[in-house]
């Protein structure tokens, strides 16, 4: 028997699949008729940009990732794509006047920022991802992860892969309630990346944590310690390097991991706070996220 591409990459797939946590896609659905954030100027109509989301979201590309990604996170992990917005949070609905999203009254309950949703599987999620057209749930178990990834377009840097949409979450505006819940070891230092805070942490200063995430103009010159594919690519910093970090010790096969020679030897005690709170934050999210459905609503 002959063996093609296709079935190669089945049974990788499913290799993959059996040896980490993943579970699988629940599926695609239309949400309300939405032209995203608003803040990118794609040049394409609204319906051709959630044509090219929906084609996105459905692509080998994505479950190849999905599986290497969320099979990382040691629970089983339901991944369900949304394409358009869920008259909730971020994403504005073009709509007409007396259109009625069927699940609005369960995303708009579950939504705790602009961006991110957060509520019990059993039975708030069901009911939301049942309300949004979405059906086999029953597969779903009682300590299982289900992520609903909301996306209205595809755009350079803003697809709705499954790095991006976990970022989404750890770089959102006014989320501190569901870092304080879900993973209390990442909210000081968001606090203190949002400007929010000016408390030391264990000796190390705030300004010396934003110099680090190279939130200041001298910090910016330093080589970057951060490893994943953006940092390497186009330099990640801010907040915005945070979220990276949180990602990558969620998602990545190694964990957070800097390149402690690409910085001066007094940010060391820096990285070494980091590292500890990023792990302790990821332990938290992993323990506390079993049996919860998330929303990241990504553009």
């Amino acid at each position: 028997m002959r063996i093609t591409t296709s079935h190669l990459r089945l049974l990788i797939r499913e290799m993959l699949t059996n040896e980490m946590a993943y579970a699988g896609p629940l599926g695609v659905k239309r949400g309300a008729p939405s032209y995203g954030p608003g803040i990118l100027d794609t040049g394409v109509d609204k319906e051709e940009m959630m044509t090219r989301a929906e084609k996105f979201a459905k692509s080998e590309y994505f479950d190849d990732q999905a599986v290497k990604l969320f099979g990382n996170i040691p629970i089983p992990v339901w991944y369900a794509a949304i394409i358009g917005g869920i008259d909730a949070g971020m994403n504005m609905t073009d709509a007409p006047d007396d259109y009625v999203y069927p699940a609005s009254e369960h995303f708009n309950s579950m939504m705790i920022s602009d961006r991110v949703g957060l509520a019990d599987t059993f039975p708030e999620g069901i009911e939301a991802l049942t309300a949004a057209g979405f059906d086999n749930l029953n597969r779903i178990k009682p300590q299982d992860l289900v992520i609903i990834g909301v996306a209205s377009m595809v755009y350079p840097g803003f697809n709705s892969t499954p790095w991006i949409t976990l970022h989404a979450v750890f770089d959102a505006d006014y989320t501190e309630s569901f870092f304080d819940s879900m993973c209390p070891s990442y909210t000081r230092l968001y606090n203190i990346m949002s400007g929010d805070s000016k408390e030391d942490i264990d000796g190390i200063s705030p300004r010396a944590i934003e110099d680090f995430f190279g939130s200041t103009t001298s910090a910016r010159r330093m080589p970057s310690p951060f490893t994943m594919g953006v940092a390497r690519r186009e330099g990640v910093v801010g907040r915005d390097a945070l979220a990276e970090c949180m990602v990558q010790e969620i998602l990545d096969k190694r964990g957070l991991h800097l390149n402690l020679a690409a910085m001066p030897e007094e940010f060391y005690p820096v990285a070494e706070i980091v590292i500890r709170d990023i792990k302790a934050a990821a332990v938290e999210f992993r323990q506390n996220m079993q049996g919860k459905t998330l929303v990241a609503i990504v553009n």
